[in-house]
């Protein structure tokens, strides 16, 4: 990683031309894929896995919409990574939709996806009736605030760093998450269970079945996903106020599980034990590039040190306690 001069950008300029001359000469339509990225420093870890992910979705918007492509070549250059694709579908349709990927949110504004035809002619915006691109950061014209440099180029930078790392955060959310849910779907039909709900019999449980099942894990869908944000929100050592918020978050999901299973209990033991790792996670991710299992170990057994609940009189819980000094702790 180093800071590009502007001759340097310039001489990756003419070079890339060249090369979408030569595709354009072999090929119907050709796509060149960079990434806009303003200021000195155009390739970092950061930006090279941007790419990779906008190559993907590019690939896949292809893909779905039956468009082969027939060539492709890919460099991870000081100025900037760069792909380049060729196809032979109607190179007005292709920019359609790159132009639907380019504004797909805030993380895809960060591509700079053009389309090339006939003697390299690039296919504009203006040519389909489309408005401008949009400033990542206010909105107007694009070009407009390239012109006036109305934007710092550490306000910008800043800006993309933050967009790039919350679009894999919330993405590393989801796949736990879903990971988190297909786990509960997978334990109910995990068949024969003596004595358990399983595909073929409700085992000792008369009042549940594994339709009972389904529909508590699709009812934990969303609050999965808050124990998650919840988490993210938090430094590594505001345990006590992370699990005063994961327990609030609880109360309310388990609200929702017996309202989607008519009051019956299915996953209210997965709800606290979820609760817990997916905090943590949430937690660990937010604020650590890295980590490991025994960090999640270590940071679930301080959320459960410094949380403050007391069993009700009246629960299982504290007659156990009460009755038989048994107390269970999560290790």
């Amino acid at each position: 990683m180093h800071n590009v001069s502007t001759e340097e950008m310039m001489m990756a300029r003419d070079k890339r031309v060249s090369k979408q001359n030569k595709l354009i000469s072999e090929h119907r339509t050709v796509i060149c894929f960079t990434m806009n990225i303003a200021g000195p420093i155009k390739n970092n870890h950061l930006i090279t896995k941007a790419f990779n992910e906008g190559v993907n979705m590019l690939l896949d918007q292809l893909n779905v919409s039956g468009i082969e492509c027939s060539h492709k070549e890919i460099y991870s250059l000081s100025t900037g990574p760069e792909g380049y694709f060729c196809c032979e579908a109607d190179p007005y349709l292709v920019k359609q939709l790159t132009v639907s990927l380019e504004d797909l949110n805030k993380f895809t504004r960060l591509f700079d996806i053009d389309v090339l035809t006939f003697k390299s002619y690039k296919i504009s915006r203006s040519d389909l009736n489309i408005a401008p691109r949009k400033c990542m950061l206010c909105d107007n014209e694009a070009s407009v605030c390239a012109r006036s440099r109305k934007h710092s180029v550490n306000e910008l930078f800043l800006h993309y760093n933050n967009v790039i790392n919350n679009y894999f955060l919330s993405k590393n959310f989801a796949t736990i998450r879903d990971n988190a849910i297909q786990s509960l779907l997978f334990e109910v039909t995990i068949s024969p269970k003596p004595g358990l709900v399983d595909r073929f019999d409700t085992g000792a449980h008369k009042d549940m079945d594994i339709f009972t099942f389904i529909k508590s894990s699709c009812a934990l869908i969303e609050p999965f996903k808050l124990y998650l944000d919840a988490g993210s929100k938090h430094s590594l050592d505001q345990h006590k106020d992370l699990m005063k918020q994961l327990r609030t978050i609880g109360r309310n999901c388990e609200a929702t599980l017996l309202k989607a299973t008519k009051n019956i209990n299915t996953h209210k033991g997965a709800n606290f034990s979820f609760g817990l790792f997916l905090g943590a996670m949430g937690c660990l991710l937010k604020n650590k590039n890295a980590l490991s299992w025994q960090e999640v170990q270590t940071m679930i057994e301080n959320l459960m040190q410094a949380d403050s609940f007391q069993l009700r009189p009246d629960s299982y819980g504290k007659k156990l306690e009460s009755n038989y000094q048994i107390c269970v702790i999560i290790k």
